[in-house]
């Protein structure tokens, strides 16, 4: 058989270049084998992710609301045909300054059923204020994450509290690729999510809900079957979201209606309170006037007694004198009894500083004493501590059948227990040695009580001493006559002067106590009348922006919900 043409042009090329052609030739082969690979692999790939979901509980649905999402809307979505679970969730974007740059990062809560995440490090978080890190985003287990709203907003208004101890990392089946999403705060990109116990957030509603749909783990995900078996309740989600948005939207305008009463009748209460106050201080302030008037009238009285009792003062005064200068001639005699009193006197201020010295350091010693008592008693306090958290832990391991102990529990409960034992021991030591530190402190204090005690008694012998020595000389012979007649004619008028001039003087300083109180009261008159138009302005702005979000409530057209597959 002859060879055609162009056959024949194909060999002579062939032969002519054999490297050209089995380049050719290895490089379409190299082709088709990456493409068979990749064709091969793409059903394993799908099966893979696949059974990853499933083991996860990973739902099928999230849907969002713009007012947030009832239980009573997780209800409802629950009863819709085809539905297998409905689980609310909170979550919410925060950030946290690291290193002077901003981080966003996306809590979430912890689902019971759904959602469940893979715990790489650590423990699962028990209470509030501990959380499950990003394992992809650096942290470990013990850090602290201080976390910033982004916004004017407390933190403390969505959460229980600001700061989140990482208990734990993980992984989420929600996230299977690098990113992480946007947000509308800090830089705009979410850096990780943090897990969180559900009793974390201090929120009404919850901001989504989950949907898992029935059948749908027997369909392979990202295929033409599963994708129609999910439209279909994702349909049914849709046609109800009209009906609940209506009802939550009522739910808002009847909470809206309720603070607007509420800030109505408070505005009435702050005319009522303005208009008590006023009429108050008007009263005290004709009170006051009324007082003033009155102590005028009595202090010009009491000058014009007062004038009148100084005439006979000082004539009183001029015979006292005279006796008051034979008394003096009978002093020289109680010299002799001065000087034993001085000379006595004398001796006790010299012994006394040493005394005192001596009491000084005794109470020095025992202040030293006592902070070493409150040392050992803190010391013994931060160990009974630490026995109530190896307790805890302990009765932790207890609730654990021994049997299913693993072994590094095994061990940790054996480390446990020795630290009891230890910790135990300490508690008697530290016990028995505040015991006896406090026995040293009652007996030295008792000692230093007593020296104080004798001091004291001998500074109240040299007073009763001092004490006779004034009474001697009242007792000058001759003299007591002189003065107890001078006295008993100066007495009478003199106390009569010395009781009006006390009562001029009382009625001098009510008067200027009353002048004061009515120079406050005039001058709080202005402060009140402005101080309550604040208050009613304040109480009318409350009513009116209760009014204006009644409004916005009330016009709403609906509340949307968006189904996210």
């Amino acid at each position: 058989m002859k060879m055609k043409p162009t056959h024949k042009d194909f060999y002579m090329e062939i032969r002519k270049s054999p490297g050209r052609f089995l380049s050719i030739l290895f490089i379409v082969a190299l082709g088709v084998a990456f493409f068979s690979g990749i064709r091969a692999s793409e059903p394993d790939m799908r099966l893979t992710g696949d059974t990853y979901f499933d083991e996860s509980n990973l739902m099928d649905i999230k849907a969002l609301s713009t007012y947030g999402v009832t239980q009573d809307d997780v209800d409802a979505i629950s009863k819709i045909d085809g539905v297998e679970h409905a689980e609310g969730a909170y979550s919410a974007d925060f950030m946290q300054i690291v290193d002077k740059k901003q981080k966003v990062l996306h809590v979430i809560s912890l689902q019971d059923e759904l959602n469940q995440v893979k715990l790489s490090d650590g423990q699962m978080p028990q209470k509030a204020g501990e959380c499950l890190a990003d394992q992809d985003a650096g942290y470990k287990v013990g850090d602290t994450i201080k976390l910033r709203s982004g916004t004017s907003d407390e933190v403390t208004d969505t959460l229980t509290t600001d700061t989140l101890k990482v208990v734990g990392l993980c992984s989420s089946p929600m996230y299977i690729s690098y990113g992480r999403g946007s947000a509308t705060i800090g830089t705009g990109t979410i850096s990780a999510f943090v897990m969180v116990p559900e009793e974390t957030f201090d929120m009404d509603v919850y901001t989504e809900v989950y949907v898992q749909v029935k059948g749908a783990k027997n369909e392979v995900a990202f295929t033409d079957g599963y994708d129609k078996k999910v439209q279909q309740v994702l349909d049914s989600i849709q046609d109800i979201t009209d009906e609940r948005a209506e009802i939550r939207k009522n739910e808002l305008v009847s909470e809206a209606q309720e603070k607007i009463d509420e800030a109505r009748e408070e505005l009435e209460q702050g005319r009522a309170d303005a208009a008590s106050e006023l009429a108050d201080a008007a009263a005290k302030i004709a009170d006051a006037e009324e007082q003033l008037t009155s102590g005028k009238a009595q202090i010009t009285s009491g000058k014009k007694q007062i004038a009148s009792a100084k005439n006979t003062l000082s004539k009183k005064e001029r015979e006292l004198e005279q006796a008051q200068n034979q008394y003096n001639a009978g002093l020289a005699q109680l010299q002799e009894g001065e000087a034993q009193y001085e000379a006595g006197l004398a001796q006790y201020e010299a012994a006394k500083p040493e005394a005192e010295a001596k009491i000084q350091s005794g109470r020095e010693g025992l202040a030293a004493l006592q902070q070493m008592i409150q040392a050992d008693q803190q010391t013994l306090t931060e160990i009974q501590q630490r026995i109530e958290v190896v307790n805890s832990a302990l009765s932790a391991f207890d609730q654990i059948p021994e049997d299913q102990l693993t072994d590094e529990q095994k061990a940790q409960k054996e480390q446990y227990e020795r630290q009891l034992t230890e910790l135990k021991g300490n508690e008697a030591g530290m016990q028995q040695k505040i015991s006896i530190e406090q026995q040293k402190y009652d007996e030295s204090k008792a000692e230093l009580d007593a020296a104080q005690k004798q001091l004291d008694d001998t500074a109240a012998t040299l007073a009763q001493t001092k004490s006779e020595l004034d009474a001697a000389k009242a007792s000058l012979n001759g003299v007591p006559q002189q003065l107890a007649s001078g006295k008993a004619r100066f007495s009478p008028d003199g106390l009569k002067f010395e009781s009006r001039r006390r009562s001029w003087k009382r009625e001098q300083q009510k008067s200027r106590k009353m002048k004061r109180k009515l120079q406050r009261q005039k001058l709080s008159m202005p402060m009140v009348k402005r101080r309550l138009p604040r208050r009613l302005q304040k109480a009318n702005r409350k009513l009116r922006t209760q009014r204006q979000r009644f409004r916005i409530s009330k016009n709403q057209p609906g509340m949307s919900m968006t189904v996210i597959l």
